[in-house]
Parts: structure tokens; C-alpha cells; sequence
């Protein structure tokens, strides 16, 4: 039997949107069983019920990623927030707790009909699905979690 699946991906953005920000919107918002989730210290109205948008500062974001992974993050701006995706599922744990899958995807991807690739069955199949930092979508599992904070720990340690 296949198990019903949700995913909400994750996208961090600070500072004004870009101009062509309302087709993004748009394309989103037509992927109606995927939620998007934009942490934004930009204010912005949204008729969308699919995409969320949270209000936070930068400053906010470099407390979580301290918390979950026990490391000041070495962020100069906030576009390096980039460099952290692969953690998005534990430092924005709390926001995915209802959901099966979660992932990452960037602004400037205009999206095209998703669940004609995004199945149940490829979902419930494979542990993560796309690779590439544009759109990336991995099963919300705690064991994933705990694999990428131990090559990260073991990466800042000198072990790897």
C-alpha cells in the first residue's frame, strides 16, 4: 500500500525580492500539495494558502543553526544561509512535524507541474529525490537528520 506523502520545502530569503519574485508565487501556488515555507524579514502580503510566509531576522536564523548543530555558523551574509540547506531539516525541525518530506528550493526556479514527478510511490521509494541545490526533497526521517549532524560534526572535528 502507498503512504500518503506532504512536503514543504524550505526557502530563506532576506532583504527585498527579487522583481520577478510574483511569478515565483505564482508557480508555487500551483503546486497546491506542497507547502512553501519562506523565512523572510521582508514583509510581504500573500494570497497564496500554500505558501507561508515567517517573519524572522537573520540574527534569528544564526541562533538556530548554533542550537541544533552546536557550532557558531560562519555566515557573513545572509545569502550564505545556501551553504546550510542540506541542515534545513534540523534547524527548522518544529516547522516540519506534519509533514513526510521536506526540502529546499530556490527563488528563482519557476515551477512546473510537480506531481506528475513528486508521486507517492517515488516519494515513499527514495530517501531523497533531486540533488542539486535548486530543488532538492529528502524523506522527513530522524535517522537522515542524525547522519548529516555526524558527518558535520565529524567534518569540524578533523575526523573526515
Amino acid at each position: 500500500m502507498i503512504q500518503r506523502t506532504k512536503i514543504a520545502l524550505i526557502m530563506p530569503y532576506f532583504g527585498n525580492f527579487p522583481n520577478y519574485f510574483a511569478l515565483w508565487e505564482y508557480s508555487a501556488s500551483k503546486n497546491s500539495e506542497i507547502d512553501f515555507l519562506v523565512f523572510t524579514n521582508y514583509p510581504r502580503g500573500n494570497s497564496y494558502k500554500n505558501i507561508i510566509y515567517i517573519q524572522c531576522e537573520f540574527h534569528e536564523i544564526k541562533k538556530r543553526i548554533e542550537r541544533e548543530t552546536g557550532f557558531p555558523p560562519m555566515l557573513t551574509n545572509a545569502y550564505k544561509i545556501v551553504d546550510y540547506k542540506p541542515l534545513y531539516g534540523c534547524i527548522f525541525h518544529e516547522y516540519l512535524k506534519d509533514y513526510s518530506h521536506w526540502g529546499y528550493c530556490d527563488s528563482d526556479v519557476i515551477f512546473g507541474d510537480l506531481s506528475k514527478y513528486l508521486t507517492d510511490e517515488r516519494l515513499n521509494t527514495y530517501d531523497r529525490i533531486y540533488q542539486h541545490g535548486h530543488l532538492c526533497i529528502y524523506k522527513n526521517e530522524h535517522k537522515y537528520l542524525c547522519l548529516v549532524l555526524s558527518l558535520l560534526l565529524r567534518i569540524c572535528s578533523g575526523v573526515v
